[in-house]
This record gives structure tokens, C-alpha cells and sequence, in this order.
């Protein structure tokens, strides 16, 4: 049985859970920011620019109002889905809104690498409502596949990305033959994960293997399983950019000065 090999929690100096130290376990997984916003029911992230990942980004209790320096604009709802592959690069900004009930804000954001025949690509996206994703019984199917249903957009990468609600005393299964690598993240709830507990908001890095994963509800929960096959390739990163190669990252950068200027020259970019 699979179980936890390390369980990571949120510390304000560091708000994210995957960051330099620990994503070379991970890999293409290289980022995985979230929790609630407490006492605000508005959040700005001001402009800043991304290359060689995809930003995969479902608020909860929220919605996301996205745009972007290629001129698209778009409002993410609560518990929807966007992927934003930036390939050669792309600034954007994001405001997230509470729900109108509550006060606080719910993010989940995840970045995946590219592959080489992506990484310098032009940028494209897909939003999804809460109603376009596919559900089979208590999981919604995000990205890639389970049990035989695919998520509603086809990606390259080789991933599961998993959004399960629980009830009390539930177990939930899961196995591939060739995602070895990835973590559950319990946005509420506490989860017994093979024979460790998991509490809310920690993240669970499970172990290198293939065997099968046994998550069952101690409380009610909502959690999220994001699984891939190892990564093959080499990490060259700067900031909100990450590449296979040196010449991918140059390349990024050359573009980001080009959409840097337009947006300055547009009156959108201080």
C-alpha cells in the first residue's frame, strides 16, 4: 500500500508548498500554492510574467477575473478551473473575489512544466465552469483520467490531477502504472492516508511508487490528488519562468521584454 513519505505545511515565510527545495521530488509538478485568504473578500496579484509552465489555477468560495498581455480576459467561477499554459511567455494578473456569503478566499494553484515542443510555444488557456468538469461518483476528473472517464481537455503530460469530496468514514482508491510521483492536499477535512493522518491544509508527499493509495475520510473532506510519471528532463528556472535548457529560457525572456513594452506603451504595466 502507498503511503506518505513526508507531510509539508504552510509556513508564512514560505507560502508555498513546492518550492526549489522540494521540487525535484516532484517534478513536473514545481509549484503548489494554497489555502484561504482569511478576513479580505478581494485579492489582487498585480502583473507579473510566466514561461515554460502551465499555471493550473480553481479557486473555491471565490471566483478568479483573469487577463492576460495577449488581450484575453475571462472570470474564473468558484470551483472552476483554469489552465493557462504560458509556452514562450505571457504577464497576466489575477483578482479573486469572494463569494458573496463568505469572507474569505479559497486558492489552489498548481504549475506543471512543459515539455520541450511546448515550453517555447505560443500561450494558450482553457476556463472551465464547475458544471464542465467531468465527475464519475465522489471525483472530479481536472486533468487527465480516472476510472476510465478523461477530463474534458486533453493535455500532453502524463498526469492526474483529482478533486474528491469525501463524507465521514468514505475510502477513495487510487493506482496508474505510470505516476509514481505526487501529493493529496486536503482543503478540508482530515484523511488517513495509508496509515498516516493528514490534516487541512497540509500537503501529503506520497511516495515514489506504483502501488495502490488508500485515502479514507476520518471527517468530512474535500481534497486534491495531483499525480504524474517522473519528469525527464533538466530544470533551468529565474523566478516565474521555467525551462528544460538555457536557450528555452532566453528565448522566454526575449519575449517577455517584447510583451513588457506593449503593456507599458498600453498604459497597462507601470
Amino acid at each position: 500500500m502507498r503511503q506518505i513519505a513526508h507531510i509539508i505545511e504552510r509556513k508564512a515565510s514560505h507560502p508555498a508548498y513546492i518550492n526549489h527545495k522540494v521540487r525535484h521530488l516532484l517534478a513536473p509538478f514545481v509549484l503548489f500554492d494554497a489555502g484561504k485568504v482569511t478576513g479580505k473578500n478581494r485579492l489582487m496579484i498585480d502583473w507579473h510574467p510566466h514561461s515554460g509552465v502551465a499555471t493550473v489555477t480553481m479557486p473555491y468560495d471565490a471566483k478568479l477575473i483573469h487577463q492576460d498581455s495577449m488581450g484575453h480576459k475571462g472570470t474564473i467561477e468558484d470551483q472552476g478551473l483554469q489552465w493557462m499554459a504560458s509556452g514562450k511567455g505571457i504577464w497576466h494578473k489575477e483578482i479573486y473575489e469572494a463569494n458573496n456569503e463568505q469572507q474569505d478566499i479559497g486558492i489552489m494553484q498548481l504549475w506543471v512544466l512543459l515539455p520541450p515542443n511546448e515550453e517555447v510555444a505560443c500561450s494558450r488557456y482553457f476556463n472551465l465552469k464547475n458544471s464542465d468538469i467531468i465527475q464519475t461518483g465522489n471525483t472530479r476528473i481536472l486533468l487527465g483520467a480516472f476510472q476510465g472517464e478523461q477530463a474534458c481537455h486533453k493535455i500532453s503530460q502524463d498526469i492526474s490531477y483529482l478533486d474528491i469530496n469525501l463524507k465521514a468514514g468514505e475510502s477513495w482508491h487510487f493506482q496508474h502504472d505510470t505516476q509514481s510521483r505526487g501529493f493529496i492536499y486536503p482543503r478540508n477535512g482530515t484523511l488517513k492516508v495509508g496509515t498516516t493522518e493528514l490534516k487541512t491544509e497540509h500537503l501529503g508527499l506520497l511516495e515514489e511508487n506504483t502501488q495502490i493509495l488508500t485515502v479514507t475520510a476520518i471527517t468530512d473532506s474535500q481534497f486534491v490528488l495531483a499525480a504524474s510519471a517522473p519528469w525527464p528532463h533538466k530544470i533551468v528556472h529565474q523566478y516565474g519562468q521555467m525551462h528544460t535548457n538555457l536557450l528555452a529560457l532566453d528565448i522566454a525572456n526575449e519575449e517577455i521584454r517584447h510583451q513588457a513594452k506593449r503593456l507599458q506603451q498600453a498604459g497597462g504595466l507601470g
